[in-house]
Formats: structure tokens, sequence, C-alpha cells
């Protein structure tokens, strides 16, 4: 038997994954980054002070030293870095599709984004391109597709309370919200399916997640 027929043999005997569980839900507007969201509250106000004062910063030394010292310098600096902000909460924030489908099945943990996230996720693609382009600098645009198998998973935390499963391992961090019908299902199936090197943590209060 020929390569080819041999590796086309093979992935015919690979069994397609099968759904064990699924179920809709909507993501928070600030997620950690590593969740596909903008970030914590608290992290990008204080990246916002820390511009606002270096913008202040800079206007002040203008006006001592003119535009010879190193006021300008910082006013560029504290306008680019609120510039970034505005943009990665428009991108990460405003347009980000917050409506998914939860998955659990035989090869991992995963979620499947909304179709305007997918949207969204191939229009930066090809702005990213494009800027490559023109500037010779940049790089690709990562699309936003948890996937992680159940062999990956490092650590699991556990939240009866707010009904929360935070999956640990993969690129991608991965927060499973769960409706009172599928939650008690879902840590069933994901305690039965965790690599015995995985640690596993317990919250009743919902302060570990």
């Amino acid at each position: 038997m020929s390569g080819k027929r041999m590796q086309s043999a093979r992935r015919r005997r690979v069994p397609p994954s099968a759904v064990l569980l699924s179920w809709n839900g909507t993501l928070p507007w600030f997620a950690p980054m590593r969740e596909g969201g903008p970030g914590r509250p608290i992290s990008l106000a204080l990246n916002t002070v820390m511009a606002v004062f270096l913008l202040f910063l800079g206007i002040d030394q203008t006006e001592k030293g003119g535009l010879g010292g190193a006021g300008p310098a910082l006013i560029l600096l504290a306008v680019t870095w609120l510039g970034f902000l505005v943009l990665w909460l428009l991108i990460k924030g405003m347009l980000r599709g917050r409506d998914v489908t939860f998955v659990l099945d035989t090869k991992g943990v995963h979620i499947r984004p909304s179709v305007g996230q997918r949207k969204l996720d191939r229009r930066m693609s090809r702005l990213v391109r494009i800027v490559f382009l023109f500037t010779w600098k940049g790089g690709q645009w990562a699309a936003w597709l948890p996937s992680t198998r159940w062999r990956e998973i490092r650590e699991v935390l556990f939240d009866d309370r707010s009904r929360e499963i935070l999956v640990r391992g993969g690129a991608w961090d991965i927060r499973l919200l769960c409706d009172p019908g599928h939650h008690r299902d879902a840590r069933a199936i994901i305690e039965a399916r965790l690599p015995a090197r995985s640690r596993v943590r317990t919250s009743s209060f919902g302060g570990e997640l």
C-alpha cells in the first residue's frame, strides 16, 4: 500500500468527536484576557489612570520646558496609550460576540463563538494583513476558538455557588457558565475525564474564579 493510501486509511480510522453535553450562554463584558475578553475592570482602570497621569505630566513639562523638552514625547505616549485602550475596549468589549455555545465532547472542552465573533475575527485578520503589507510590521490576528483536550487540562476550578467551571491548560482559559440544568452533569463529565496529574480546586463563595 502506498504512503498516501496508508495516511488516508489512518485518517478514516480516527473516530469523530461525539458531543457529551452542550448548552448556550452569554459571556461577561469584562472577562480576563486569557478568556478572550478585554481584561479585568481594575487593570483597565489602572492603565487609564497611568495614561492620564502621563498626559498631564507631559502638558506640565511642555509648559515648563517648551517643545524641546520631554513634554511632547510624554503627550504622544499618553495619547497613543489612551487610543490603544479605546480601540482594545471597542474590539474586545463592544464588538465582541458574547453569545456562545459551551461544548463537552469526547475530545475535550470547547467554546463555539457566535457568528458575530467569527466575522469580527475574519475582519481583524484581513486588517492585520493589510497593515503588514503597508508597514512590514505586525503579526497574525489570533482567532478566538477556545478548545482544550482532556489530556491538556492541568487545573480545574469548580464554583458551585455561581455554577462556573474554569478549565486551564490550553491556549485559552475556558470558563463554563452553567445554567441549573447543566451544571451537575458538566461537573460530573469533567471530573470523570480529568488527567490524574491535573489539579482540582473547589470554591463555594464565588471568590476563587
